[in-house]
């Protein structure tokens, strides 16, 4: 995503209204794909603005499917307006991909609401099109759209005929991600009609197709796989040992079950780990960029922001006193300091200084002042002369009167720990 906003910026320069929209895009996509659909979404629609702009046909239609897409699980019915806006712009001859995915998810959206006649007249569509315009993607994959159609009508034999159809066209164009999607399929239909034999032999040819993008989740099927096909062989040889297979076989599939969940579990925690260092990446780019612009500017202290605020001018005043005495004085530097020692200084009210943070940034005097702490530890990590200072030395020197304290205010302000904010700022 950093490298998105990168080169956001450089089309920018150049006025590039195109690869903006594309661009935009790609970055809801990203976001859409780690679970962010409100950040999806918003980059959706500059994109859709900007190819409404420059007359973009192609690219609206593109985001208006993404945006389809997104809504595909919460609100289907929103999804199928938007595909079917996204038809509508596509002209009929073109030779853009777009047109057969737009359709390929109406069908989807049809299924989706087991309307499964007119599903099928969508994906046959798609095949009739795909056969004339020599598109034998589209061809398989409708194949393997009408073979889970016949599936879930139950009628085995068409199902598994249309699914070795989809895999035969899709190995003859080599495209090796369909293949073993579709084998993938094929398999389970075989496992639901408890075939495990044939399932098995299927598993082999998809194992020496796709080994090195086998994971964990499908090494275990296949292990699931070859049990069940022992078992039934043992069962044809001796049918006496049948109720002992049968204990043995329930004991590993609830240990196969067990490893599934961990599976699970622990990839959860490997996308939340790789969410958060994504975050961490992107907080640390502005820090960064902060420090630079402190470095390049000489102000007397921080830019008032209360300037922006609105607020009334007797509180606008006074929270310009406060901070012009937080930067110049730095009481905060005093673990012990209370509301009334500021009131005391500047020869106001306890409770009208309380009510101006609040009206300020929406916090209290303590929140208020350990932001400010939290400034003066981001100042102390990012100066060399308090490189070698202990993390408590830091965090007493800045007014904390505890370690813990400063752990928690520092994350909570800034959203990362301060040892490695440390880290990234030596580097930098």
């Amino acid at each position: 995503q950093s490298y998105f906003l990168n080169a956001y910026d450089n089309f920018e320069k150049l006025d590039n209204k195109e690869e903006i929209a594309k661009l935009c895009n790609n970055m809801g996509r990203n976001y859409s794909q780690i679970g962010s659909m409100d950040l999806a979404l918003s980059y959706y629609k500059k994109s859709l603005e900007m190819s409404r702009k420059i007359g973009d046909s192609i690219t609206q239609a593109t985001v208006l499917l993404n945006i389809g897409l997104t809504y595909r699980k919460s609100k289907p019915d929103s999804s199928l307006y938007y595909y079917q806006t996204a038809l509508s712009l596509v002209p009929a001859k073109s030779v853009d991909n777009i047109r057969v995915k737009i359709k390929y998810n109406i069908a989807n959206y049809y299924f989706d609401k087991k309307e499964f006649n007119k599903a099928k007249t969508v994906y046959q569509e798609l095949m009739d099109d795909g056969l004339k315009k020599h598109k034998m993607e589209a061809v398989s994959m409708a194949h393997n759209a009408l073979d889970s159609i016949y599936m879930a009508e139950k009628n085995n034999t068409l199902s598994i005929q249309y699914s070795k159809e989809a895999i035969r066209i899709a190995d003859s164009l080599n495209q090796k991600n369909l293949l073993l999607k579709f084998k993938n399929e094929l398999i389970k239909g075989y496992e639901y009609l408890g075939d495990f034999k044939n399932a098995f032999l299927e598993y082999k040819t998809y194992k020496s197709i796709g080994d090195s993008l086998l994971n964990k989740e499908k090494e275990v099927a296949v292990h699931e796989l070859e049990i069940k096909y022992q078992s039934e062989k043992k069962e044809a040889e001796n049918v006496q040992l049948k109720k002992d297979a049968n204990y043995k076989l329930i004991a590993i599939l609830i240990l196969i079950i067990i490893a599934i969940v961990l599976f699970f579990l622990f990839k959860n925690r490997s996308n939340l780990v790789r969410e958060k260092s994504i975050a961490y990446e992107v907080l640390m780019d502005k820090y960064k960029s902060e420090k630079l612009e402190r470095e390049n500017q000489s102000t007397k202290i921080a830019q008032l922001e209360v300037l922006n605020t609105p607020l009334p001018e007797k509180e606008k005043s006074l929270i310009e006193q406060i901070l012009e005495y937080y930067a110049n004085q730095k009481p905060y530097l005093n673990a012990k300091l209370k509301v009334e020692d500021v009131a005391k200084y500047l020869n106001v009210n306890q409770k009208d200084i309380t009510a101006a943070i609040k009206n300020y940034d929406n916090s209290n005097f303590n929140s208020f002042t350990n932001k400010q702490r939290v400034e003066e530890a981001r100042r102390k990590f990012e100066d060399p002369a308090f490189e070698n200072l202990k993390m408590d030395v830091i965090s007493n020197q800045s007014g904390f009167g505890t370690i813990q304290s400063f752990y928690n205010a520092f994350e909570l302000y800034t959203g990362v720990k301060p040892a490695y904010y440390r880290m990234q700022m030596r580097s930098c």
